[in-house]
């Protein structure tokens, strides 16, 4: 019984969590452009798959690990506008500045 009361808390708190996360969710998106909100909910769908994916130092879908031709890295990594995978669909996005890339 006591263990069942703790998961019960847990889970309680993680209800919590979850409304908080989709209250703050709901508030980016009212600030998104509504036609790349619409593609990103397109891509999305009812099942919620990923819809966007780092670009990996190499060049590649973070999703499915498809090598992007060099026009396309280049887009991505300028983030003038939002580039699919041309393998899976996701959205590319420019990989996070590391250490060693500052500088």
């Amino acid at each position: 019984e006591p263990r069942r009361q703790e998961l019960l808390a847990a889970r309680e708190a993680i209800g919590i969590e979850i409304q908080t996360m989709k209250k703050r969710r709901d508030e980016f998106a009212a600030t998104m452009n509504p036609r790349q909100l619409q593609l990103y909910n397109s891509i999305r769908g009812s099942a919620g798959r990923q819809a966007v994916a780092e670009l990996t130092h190499d060049g590649a879908c973070g999703c499915c690990f498809s090598v992007m031709p060099l026009q396309i890295q280049n887009e991505v990594r300028h983030g003038l506008a939002l580039v699919r995978c041309e393998a899976c669909g996701v959205i590319l996005a420019a990989p996070e500045p590391t250490e060693g890339d500052k500088g």
